[in-house]
């Protein structure tokens, strides 16, 4: 029966690391696509003869930014529910944190 809750307990846990990392790869998604996109619009604006300073206050540019970035919140507070800080391995620490849980809640209900 232990054997099972581990794997059990292993699986959840694997399965939150997979949507912590789901999150940050679209995070990744969003700086790169979005760079992109904002640098082929000012090189195009450039070229049409506007000025940076004209090209910073048009509100168009950042709608993208910011729409997606509306979404972009909305799945980091999906996952972690507020802004997390991970360092090196996090991956790893984090499948022993809910790993360590996941016993913890297991021992306290069968008491």
């Amino acid at each position: 029966m232990k054997n099972f809750n581990q794997n059990n307990a292993y699986s959840r846990a694997k399965h939150k690391v997979g949507r912590i990392k789901g999150f940050y790869e679209h995070l990744v998604g969003y700086i790169i696509i979005n760079s992109l996109i904002y640098g082929f619009k000012i090189i195009k604006k450039l070229n049409f003869g506007d000025t940076f300073s004209e090209i910073w206050v048009d509100i168009n540019f950042y709608g993208i930014w910011l729409f997606w970035g509306i979404g972009l919140g909305l799945h980091a507070f999906s996952v972690f529910g507020v802004v997390p800080f991970f360092g090196q391995s996090w991956e790893e620490n984090k499948i022993k944190q809910f790993m360590k849980e996941e016993e913890h809640n297991i021992k306290s209900n069968s008491k």
